[in-house]
């Protein structure tokens, strides 16, 4: 458990750039959506706008990160040492060293006598006996863990009056760190909750994006194929080529076909883009009450961190997961015209449908 708190809160604590800011100030510095993106070419404006502040947000992310990896990989021994201190086990000077180089210099049989022991230590159990527990669990036996379980509960008690005030103590620290992740954990659950309801709709936005693509598939193809017919007779038929009154009867043809198509593909973008122009206006009304809470976050986390390896964060730490979810915001920003397929209807074709 402990081994994945801290990983979790590796992995949590990514991303500071010279000029830190929090994540208020880099989502008040967002551009809003364009207006008739599908109609409306002209989003270089925008564009530059959105790149900037992605640009100087990225920076200042990648900085955050490596300042928490470049702490933690220069403390990885204190780390280390303030860990295995923290596991209660008593372990001795060559049991240490085994585990500061690790397991990659040690033979199987090595790896297994070095577990056994711990194993025999600390839970008063042989690999072999857990082994067979594994099975009894595979199996559902019950009984067998039933009455394992007793006894191991028995020999822990019976323990704890050799040292009482340690173990008061012990069971006193452990209260604060179940504390802590249990509020942690509550509050990453809500976000994912309230959050996942933006997700969904996203989800469901996409997938009848793409009903909605091979339906205009299959609305294209007869167009389509009316024009291969006619490219097929003139090939045939040289006189037609040469026909001036024939030719421009095809290259009318051709040219209402070919608008007819783009009519179509054009008239993929509106219903569509206004779904998607909803969601972030609804994204953009949610996210600013997460910050506070993703900073929450990042202190429990920056807490749990220091409790099991002795290392105190940096400042940097916190408010990494509200930049995240800002900078994934305008990652979305950027997809505004994901459904544009082609210019406004009233440009003009004819360079396209020409013969």
């Amino acid at each position: 458990m402990k081994k994945y708190l801290l990983m979790l809160g590796l992995a949590a604590l990514a991303p500071v750039a010279d000029a830190q800011m929090n994540a208020s100030v880099y989502f008040q510095q967002l551009p809003t959506p364009p207006a008739n993106v599908c109609e409306n070419d002209c989003t270089r404006v925008y564009d530059e706008q959105l790149s900037n502040v992605l640009s100087v947000l990225g920076a200042d992310l990648a900085a955050r990160k490596k300042e928490v990896n470049d702490l933690m990989k220069n403390n990885k021994e204190q780390a280390r040492e303030t860990m295995m201190k923290n596991s209660g086990m008593n372990l001795t000077p060559e049991q240490i060293q085994q585990m500061k180089q690790g397991s990659k210099n040690m033979t199987q049989e090595q790896k297994m006598k070095f577990a056994n022991e711990l194993m025999q230590k600390h839970a008063n159990i042989s690999m072999e006996e857990a082994m067979t527990l594994k099975e009894d669990s595979q199996n559902k036996d019950s009984a067998a863990l039933k009455g394992w379980a007793m006894a191991y509960a028995t020999e822990q008690m019976a323990d704890l009056p050799a040292d009482n005030s340690k173990a008061e103590a012990r069971q006193l620290e452990m209260k604060g760190m179940a504390d802590l992740t249990r509020e942690m954990s509550d509050l990453q659950t809500r976000l994912m909750r309230e959050g996942s309801k933006h997700t969904i709709l996203l989800d469901s936005l996409q997938s009848d994006a793409d009903e909605e693509w091979f339906s205009l598939l299959e609305k294209i193809e007869p167009y389509q194929a009316a024009i291969d017919s006619i490219y097929a007779l003139r090939a045939r038929d040289p006189e037609r080529q040469h026909n001036e009154d024939q030719s421009k009867a095809d290259f009318e043809r051709v040219e209402y076909l070919k608008a007819a198509i783009h009519e179509l593909r054009f008239a993929y973008c509106p219903v569509l883009t206004q779904r998607y122009i909803t969601i972030l206006n609804g994204l953009f009304a949610y996210l600013p009450t997460t910050f506070a809470l993703n900073d929450r976050v990042d202190e429990l986390n920056s807490e749990i961190v220091f409790r099991q390896t002795g290392i105190r964060l940096p400042p940097s730490a916190i408010g990494i997961s509200a930049l995240q979810a800002v900078k994934e915001y305008a990652s979305l920003l950027g997809k505004t015209q994901r459904f544009r397929l082609v210019a406004h209807r009233e440009i003009d074709n004819k360079g396209e449908i020409g013969l």
